[in-house]
C-alpha cells in the first residue's frame, strides 16, 4: 500500500458530510411546513413538533429526520399505531425523495467515518504520523 496521510482521507469523507448536513438544514427549512400540513394525523410528527418545537431549527432537523424515517420504515410506525397510512401514502413522491436521500446520505458517509477511524485503530495510525 503507498504511504497516504490518513487526514486527507479524513477530508474526503468529512467534506461531503459537511455538505449533506448543510442540504439537511437546506431541505428542512424547505419542508417542514408541508410537512405539518400533510401529516397532521400522524401523532409522532405532532408531539415531536410539541416536543421539540422550542429547539428551533435544530427541533425542525429531528422531525424532519423522524419524518425520514417513517418513508422508510412505514410498518415499524404503523403496527405501532404512530402514522395514518393513508397520509403517508398520499405524500408527495418528489418531497418524499428530496428528505430520505440527505439522511441516507448522512449514515453512509458517517458509517465511512467510523470504518476510517476503526482502520487507524486496527493499523496503529495515530494522528500527525
Amino acid at each position: 500500500m503507498t504511504n497516504v496521510e490518513p487526514g486527507f482521507i479524513a477530508l474526503i469523507i468529512m467534506v461531503p458530510l459537511l455538505l449533506d448536513l448543510v442540504a439537511i438544514i437546506v431541505v428542512t427549512c424547505c419542508v417542514r411546513h408541508k410537512i405539518d400540513v400533510l401529516l397532521s394525523d400522524c401523532s409522532v410528527v405532532v408531539d415531536h413538533k410539541v416536543t421539540f418545537g422550542g429547539l428551533g431549527i435544530m427541533g425542525d432537523v429531528v422531525r424532519v429526520g423522524v419524518v425520514g424515517t417513517i418513508f422508510m420504515f412505514p410498518k415499524l410506525y404503523l403496527r405501532k399505531g404512530f402514522i395514518d397510512l393513508s397520509q403517508v401514502a398520499a405524500f408527495p413522491k418528489k418531497l418524499r425523495y428530496l428528505i430520505v436521500i440527505p439522511w441516507v446520505i448522512a449514515v453512509v458517509v458517517a458509517t465511512a467515518l467510523m470504518l476510517f477511524r476503526l482502520w487507524g485503530y486496527i493499523y496503529d495510525i495515530k494522528p500527525g504520523s
